[in-house]
C-alpha cells in the first residue's frame, strides 16, 4: 500500500494486494468488503487516475475493531458445548446487557430480494464472468441479498443469520479450527481438507476415534499380541501358512466373541496360549 500511494511499481503492488484480498477471501467471506475495496483501486489504475489507499485503510481499523467483539461473541454465545436447547437470541440479548462494548447492537442495511445463484457464482471472487459456465453448473435460486460495501453492515448481517439459524461454532479436534453446526451439536470434527491430504478433519477423526477404541479394548490388544507371536513361527519354520491361517481365522472368531461379552477376557487369553512355545 505504500508503494501504491507513493505511485511506484502500481502494477505489481496492485496485483500482490489483490491476490491477498483473494486468499482472505476464500478464507472468509467477512473480506468481501475488502476484495471490493482492491477491486476498485483496480478500476481507478485502468483509468489513469491517482491511487490511494484510505478506503483499504478504514477499513482495516474497522476490521481490527470488530475483532474482539467477535472474538468475543464466538465464545460466550456461538460457541456452546451443552447448552444447544438454549435460544441463541435471547442469550445474545442477555450477554449484551451486561457487557454492551463487548456486544453491540447488530443493526445493517436494507434486504432485497433477488435472484442469486446457489453456492457463489464462480470459484474466486471477480473472475471472468463470461467463462462462468465452465466452472459450474449454476442453480438460481430466490434469496434476501444485502448490498454493500461496509464491513459493520456484513458483519452483522452475518450474525444475525446465525443467530437465526441457531448456528453453533465448535473447537474442531483434529485441526483446532472453530467450525459452524447446526442441529447436531455434538459434532467434534470439521469438513476442511487436511494440508497435504484428500481426507478430511471429519474423516480423520472417525479413524482416530476407531483406533482409539482399537487401542484400548483389551481383547484386541491380546489378539494383536498372539497375532504377532503366531506370524513369527513362520519365519522360523515352527508354524506352516496354512496352520496359522486356520489359527487366526478362529482368533479373529473368538476375539469378537469376547468384545460383545460372550467369552471371558481370561478364557481368550488362555486359548490365545495354550500353544505358546515354551
Amino acid at each position: 500500500m505504500d508503494a501504491i500511494n507513493a505511485g511506484q511499481e502500481r502494477e505489481q503492488s496492485l496485483r500482490g494486494l489483490f491476490d491477498l484480498a483473494k486468499l482472505w477471501l476464500s478464507d472468509n467471506p467477512l473480506y468481501a468488503p475488502m476484495a471490493a475495496a482492491v477491486e476498485r483501486l483496480e478500476v481507478e489504475a485502468e483509468k489513469g487516475n491517482t491511487l490511494n489507499t484510505d478506503e483499504i485503510e478504514r477499513m482495516m481499523k474497522e476490521y481490527r475493531a470488530w475483532q474482539p467483539k467477535l472474538k468475543a461473541i464466538a465464545h460466550c454465545v456461538l460457541e456452546t458445548e451443552d447448552n444447544g436447547d438454549r435460544d441463541m437470541r435471547e442469550k445474545y440479548l442477555a450477554e449484551r446487557a451486561k457487557d454492551k462494548a463487548r456486544f453491540p447492537i447488530l443493526s445493517y442495511g436494507q434486504l432485497h430480494l433477488e435472484a442469486v445463484y446457489s453456492g457463489g457464482n464462480v470459484p474466486y471472487p471477480y473472475d471472468d464472468l463470461l467463462n462462468f459456465g465452465q466452472f459450474s453448473e449454476p442453480t438460481a435460486i430466490t434469496a434476501e441479498v444485502l448490498n454493500t460495501e461496509g464491513v459493520s453492515d456484513l458483519i452483522c448481517f452475518l450474525l444475525c443469520r446465525y443467530l437465526e439459524a441457531n448456528l453453533r461454532f465448535h473447537a474442531c479436534k483434529f485441526c483446532g479450527k472453530l467450525f459452524g453446526v447446526v442441529g447436531n451439536y455434538k459434532q467434534e470434527y470439521c469438513s476442511r481438507v487436511i494440508p497435504g491430504s484428500e481426507k478430511t478433519c471429519k474423516e480423520m477423526g472417525s479413524v482416530r476415534l476407531y483406533e482409539k477404541k482399537i487401542f484400548s479394548e483389551p481383547a484386541i490388544k491380546e489378539y494383536k499380541r498372539s497375532y504377532k507371536a503366531h506370524n513369527a513361527r513362520i519365519r522360523y519354520g515352527l508354524m506352516t501358512r496354512e496352520e496359522f491361517d486356520k489359527w487366526a481365522a478362529e482368533a479373529r472368531e473368538k476375539r469378537d466373541t469376547c468384545v460383545a461379552g460372550k467369552l471371558s477376557l481370561e478364557d481368550f487369553v488362555a486359548w490365545l496360549d495354550r500353544d505358546k512355545q515354551r
